[in-house]
């Protein structure tokens, strides 16, 4: 069996052999580099990983999910072709199972993306959709958990009892890695370099340098004197940014290179991360991360909502921001009644993969068959999508 979570950022896949597998999900081209018989050069999941400085000026990023659901099969094909395949060569002779995460809720018109990356992209025996979300419960210890799914696309809470989802109490933000990338992009290009063409850069920039505030974020930006600057080098072709691509962090006291390009960072490294609590700043009418958990909290008895609060679970490409649990359980405790007791917990979702890989099949049970899907593809599609959790 193999499980796959097929994010909007990146792969995460292993099998029940513990062989495991962390990609980007995305196609990257130079703007202004090509092959030597004239056609564009492709960097295909993980060569992103491997360039050059000079390869990520202006590399323009093609992903086959767009706000989070899959919206071009035949790009996703191309990438797992290129990396999943290559890792798990059980994926094209018919010889394994495989469970594949889908997004929470997902409309109708956008499912035959998936039916068709499962049965004509692959040669799976078997297939078993569930949710990312559903994942992380299955690993959780206890039964009752609220999940916090901060992703790239959208943040999502999802409780879960019994491990069964609640959905009538899911809530989704759109406030995530997204987001927040192409928000420091832009305030960056404002204040210093133009970095709009650079997102892959700037998603590596905002990994490096943010952070969530954990204190009165007014009273930090009225005293912006104390907001400690950070310094990063752009890559560069030499020189001293040359040995890390995406350019580095200078330690403070660190020379400054002599031909480096550096931007300097203040109020960015924590205004930025300040959108998933507050994304109504930048015009998103939605409210944060807090509220979305407290008005899913809300929608539970009592005895069961004591629960949940103690089981929360925080995931996602940007749970591990730092300071991120301090603050959500800083502002959740305020929208809950007197006397609640919060616990919040953070998982990576490449061990969650992991460890539900382990688990066996017996978990996901029920799966569907390719030859069900060949005799009657309609009754098959119905099991498919029926009980998705």
């Amino acid at each position: 069996m193999i499980v796959i979570d097929n994010g909007s950022d990146s792969i995460k896949a292993c099998d029940s052999a513990g062989t495991s597998l962390e990609s980007p999900n995305a196609i990257g081209r130079p703007q202004a580099h090509s092959s030597g018989r004239g056609r564009p050069i492709s960097y295909i999941g993980r060569q992103l990983c491997s360039l050059s400085s000079h390869a990520y000026n202006g590399l323009v990023l093609c992903r086959p999910m767009e706000q989070g659901f899959l919206c071009d099969a035949a790009l996703q094909q191309v990438i797992w072709a290129t990396d999943l395949f290559s890792k798990f060569p059980d994926l094209a002779t018919g010889q394994t199972d495989v469970v594949l995460t889908v997004p929470p809720l997902l409309p109708a018109p956008l499912q035959s993306s998936y039916e068709s990356l499962c049965f004509e992209g692959t040669s799976a025996r078997r297939v078993r959709l569930v949710t990312p979300s559903y994942l992380v419960a299955l690993a959780h210890p206890k039964d009752v958990c609220l999940v916090v799914d901060v992703g790239y696309a959208a943040t999502w809470v999802v409780p879960y009892l019994g491990r069964d989802p609640i959905w009538r109490s899911a809530k989704r933000v759109d406030a995530a890695g997204m987001l927040l990338t192409n928000a420091l992009k832009e305030a960056l290009s404002f204040r210093q370099y133009n970095l709009m063409s650079d997102t892959w850069l700037v998603n590596h920039i905002k990994h490096a340098v943010c952070y969530v505030e954990t204190g009165n974020f007014d009273e930090v930006m009225r005293d912006r004197c104390r907001i400690p600057t950070v310094r990063y080098v752009l890559p560069m072709d030499g020189g001293k940014a040359a040995s890390t691509p995406l350019g580095t962090v200078l330690a403070e006291g660190e020379k400054i290179p002599s031909d480096a390009q550096v931007l300097y960072l203040g109020h960015e490294c924590f205004s930025i991360p300040e959108l998933l609590f507050a994304p109504s700043d930048i015009g998103v009418l939605q409210g944060g991360m807090a509220e979305a958990v407290a008005a899913a909290l809300a929608t539970f008895a009592p005895e069961v909502r004591w629960g949940l609060q103690s089981n929360i679970v925080l995931v996602g490409g940007c749970a591990h921001l730092k300071g991120l649990r301090e603050r959500l359980e800083r502002d959740v405790l305020p929208l809950c009644e007197e006397g609640s007791h919060l616990h919040i917990t953070q998982v990576e979702m490449a061990h969650v993969v992991k460890k539900c890989a382990a688990i066996g099949t017996k978990a996901f049970e029920p799966f569907v068959s390719r030859e069900k899907y060949t005799e009657s593809r309609s009754a098959a599609v119905a099991s498919l999508w029926h009980g998705v959790k």
